[in-house]
Order: C-alpha cells, then structure tokens, then sequence
C-alpha cells in the first residue's frame, strides 16, 4: 500500500468513543449500537490475547469461528484485497518502543498545526509512513465490510489507543466524528478497584486526569467543532 487517501468506496461515517478505561464505553456503545444506523463491535482490536479463539462465544451465541457475521465480515475483507482471521484482528496501532518517542506520539498539545506538524515529522520517515498508510487503509476496509454486512450508514468503536484517529484523518477520506466520553474519577478508581488493581488512588486520579488531557487535546486538535463531550453520570 502506499500513502495515498483511500476513496474507492462511498465515505463511511467513523466515530469513536475516546475515553479512559472503566468509564463505561461498553454501555454507550450498547446504547448506540440499538440505532437502526449505527454498527458496532465494540473494540475493533479483536479478541485479548488470553481469550481462546476456539472457544469464544460471539454476542450472538455461537462460537467466533462459526458466527455467520464473522463469516461474512471475512468474506468482505478478502474481497478488499485483505486476509481476515477472528483470531487476529491486526487493526491495532501500537506504540512506538521507544518511551521518549512513544511520549511524544501519544501526546497532544491542543493545537492542530503543532500536532499536525509533529505527525508530518514522523510520517516523512519511509517506513513510518508506509506501515501506518497501510494499517490505515486495513482499518477503512474493516470499517467499510462491517456496515455493508450490517447495512448500517455509521460505525461506532471503543477502542483505547491514541493513534487510531490520527492515522484514519491522515490516510483516509472518512468522515471521522468522536465522543469524548467522561466518567467522575471517583467512579473510575472505584470500578478499577473492584476489578484488582492495586495502585495507589492517588496514581490512579493522576493518570485519570492525564488520560483525558490528551483525548482533549487530540480531539481539538483533530476536530475543532466535530466532536462532543458526554458524561457517563447524565447516560445513568
């Protein structure tokens, strides 16, 4: 692939759920995936690595492997010039090694020209670029076969990391919204708690505040007047 805009086929409609763990993306995901035109599957990273691939049940009840909507999805994605297994997706983008490098890139100062400026740096190193316009053009194909499997118009997905967006708004033509979604730090640290994490409250107030800087800061940086802040508190 190279790093050319992806425009073979009608601009899908991409919006993401930016949010910090435990804040509730799986309830809005639900409540927005009952939209006669909105598609979800959640994460579109796929499975966890400790789940069994073999064994995984979908929503629908039947094993992954066998789920007619996988089936298909896969069927799609081959039509698109693309190898499709549930077992791994290969949509994530992961983060540099580098921590000094990985600050850098999941950073945002708030400002579109200086992100802008920041990722035109990155995206002049060859590889870079070609691997990014690459899991970008993956990313679209999956975007596109899941809504034209479900016949839906707008696809909703949770995923976590920094670098999703970015990429689709470089090497795309979709047409990218997001919600940043909030939930009160209390409620955070309280369900993260419950699920065994062991750091201190403290830490994790700091990453809370941390986390949802930067999905701002990318968010205006990116979008300006396309995205919209929810608070989980208003959704219960």
């Amino acid at each position: 692939m190279t790093g050319q805009r992806v425009t073979q086929e009608p601009r899908c409609t991409f919006v993401s759920v930016a949010t910090c763990a435990y804040s509730g993306a799986t309830l809005l995901a639900f409540l927005l995936g009952s939209h006669p035109e909105i598609a979800t599957v959640g994460e579109m990273d796929g499975l966890i690595p400790s789940e069994d691939p073999e064994q995984y049940r979908c929503s629908c009840g039947e094993r992954i492997r066998d789920c007619d909507f996988w089936v298909r999805v896969a069927a799609g994605m081959s039509r698109r010039g693309f190898s499709f297994d549930v077992a791994h997706f290969d949509l994530r983008f992961s983060a540099p090694v580098s921590r000094i490098i990985r600050y850098i890139r999941m950073g945002s100062t708030g400002v579109r020209l200086i992100d802008s400026l920041r990722d035109s740096v990155f995206f002049k190193l060859p590889s870079e670029r070609r691997r990014t316009a690459a899991l970008a053009a993956r990313n679209l194909a999956f975007i596109q076969t899941v809504l034209e499997v479900t016949g839906k118009r707008i696809f909703v997905d949770t995923s976590k990391g920094p670098f999703r967006l970015p990429a689709l708004a470089r090497f795309t033509s979709a047409d990218l919204r997001a919600i940043h979604l909030i939930r009160d730090v209390r409620g955070v640290v309280a369900s993260r708690i419950r699920h065994g994490t062991t750091l201190p409250v403290r830490k994790m107030a700091r990453q809370w505040v941390t986390s949802n800087r930067r999905i701002q800061g990318m968010l205006r940086g990116l979008f300006r007047d396309r995205y919209l802040t929810v608070r989980y508190e208003d959704l219960c």
